[in-house]
Order: structure tokens, then C-alpha cells, then sequence
């Protein structure tokens, strides 16, 4: 309770809750990564099973309804959004990462309308959640994946509109996507990456048109270390980020 402290409900799911919560019309959507407590080399964490979604009443806590989805780890956060939970889950084997998905979820009954599975690229062993928290505007999901692209996706089908890289590639090395959800404003979507250009290391935020994927602009960070891990924020018609010692403002 808010203001006395004392507990309301609980209950208990299985796996390792990794996620934030997300609440909708009296719902709670909470999702659980299968990991084992057992380690595999450089003391990598051992994964079995399938990842797990629950639905929880806000008022009692009494469990709606529980599904499994593909993928052993599920780090970045649900999304609702028009009847639909997605989410986001990856596979993982010590410190490789393949089978990204994103899938859609009826929020009503927890049965899957569709599910997303993003093109494998071997690099992406070097992004720890490998897909960002989902991000929903105009009809259309944008996520951000760990083989340095972003991608927008149909919310009723879950068919890729479009594929755009945020960083054009470079000799000596990758570039990633931030695990920061995009964010949408005035037809447009911002994102961040990180690129490896020999041995250098820039942080870049990115903007694109949501209709076509088209990149407007992007902008290099004098912070090259560590990459941007905190989401951005949008007020008065400016775009608020911030990097490890700075606060950047854009209009």
C-alpha cells in the first residue's frame, strides 16, 4: 500500500524476473527468463526451457492467465498496446544470443496472434539484451536490434514495413543498437547506437522517418564510453538524452 508500506498482494512465478512489470486496465504483465543456476564457461549463465508471460489482477493478484514464448531470456520490457502484449525474447547459449523475436500476445487470454523472428547476424553475441523494449505509434512497432538496425513492424500482422541501419558500417568494426526503446514523435523515430570504428567507440543517436525508414539526421556524442543505457525523453519540442557526465538537448 502507497501509504502505510504494508503488502497487498503477492504471488509467485517461475524463472528469473529480469523485466519490469507493465500495467493496463487493471493488469498486470510480468515475464519471467528460464535461467538455470547452473554456469557454463567464463561463467556464462546456463539457459533451458522457454521464457514465461503472466497476467496478474491489479487488485488481488489472482494469476489470469500464464503462456510460455520462444526464447530463454526475456530482459527488455513488455509492451501494450490496442489488445496486445509484446514481447520481447532471446535465445542464448553462454554468451551467444540468436533467435531475437518479437511476439504478440491477446491480453485477454495470453494466445499468441503473431510472432517476429529478426535475421540472424553473427554479432550479436556482442549486445547483452539484444532487442529494445518496443515502441508503438502510428499503427507500427520500431525496435531496436543488436545487429545495429532498427525496424518497424506491422501491429496487427507483425510483417516487417521496414529496415533501416542506424550506423552506415565501418572498416575495423560493428555497430550496435542502444537497449533503449525508441521513441516516437511528429512522424519521426530516434534511436541510439554504438560503433566500434578500429579503435574507436562513438555514441550516435539517429533520427528516421517512420513512414520509410529513411534517416534525417544523426548526431555523434563527445562521450564515446559507456554506450547509452537510459531512455530518451521528449517535452516542449525537444529531445532530452543523456550519456555517462552530460545532458544533451536537441530541438
Amino acid at each position: 500500500d502507497a501509504n502505510n508500506g504494508s503488502l497487498i498482494w503477492k504471488n509467485k512465478m517461475r524463472g528469473y524476473f529480469e523485466s519490469t512489470p507493465v500495467v493496463s486496465n487493471n493488469t498486470v504483465f510480468a515475464a519471467t527468463s528460464c535461467r538455470s543456476p547452473m554456469t557454463i564457461g567464463f561463467n556464462a549463465p546456463l539457459f533451458s526451457g522457454r521464457a514465461r508471460v503472466y497476467a496478474f489482477d491489479l487488485n488481488d493478484g489472482s494469476k489470469i492467465w500464464e503462456t510460455r514464448v520462444k526464447g530463454h531470456v526475456i530482459i527488455s520490457s513488455p509492451a501494450v498496446s490496442n489488445g496486445k502484449l509484446l514481447v520481447p525474447s532471446t535465445n542464448i547459449i553462454g554468451l551467444l544470443i540468436w533467435n531475437r523475436r518479437v511476439t504478440s500476445l491477446d491480453v485477454e487470454t495470453g494466445n499468441e496472434i503473431w510472432h517476429y523472428r529478426i535475421r540472424q547476424n553473427a554479432l550479436n553475441s556482442c549486445w547483452p539484451t539484444s532487442i529494445s523494449t518496443p515502441s508503438v505509434a502510428y499503427r507500427k512497432i520500431f525496435i531496436n536490434d543488436a545487429s545495429g538496425f532498427i525496424i518497424a513492424l506491422d501491429e496487427e500482422t507483425g510483417e516487417m514495413l521496414w529496415e533501416s541501419e542506424i550506423i552506415d558500417e565501418v572498416e575495423g568494426g560493428p555497430s550496435m543498437c542502444a537497449a533503449v526503446p525508441p521513441v516516437i514523435a511528429d512522424h519521426k523515430v530516434i534511436t541510439a547506437s554504438l560503433e566500434s570504428d578500429k579503435l574507436l567507440i562513438k555514441n550516435e543517436i539517429c533520427m528516421f522517418n517512420v513512414s520509410n525508414g529513411e534517416k534525417i539526421w544523426s548526431f555523434e556524442f563527445d562521450d564515446p564510453w559507456p554506450p547509452i543505457m537510459t531512455p530518451f525523453a521528449i517535452a516542449n519540442g525537444k529531445l532530452f538524452v543523456n550519456t555517462r557526465n552530460s545532458i544533451y538537448v536537441y530541438s
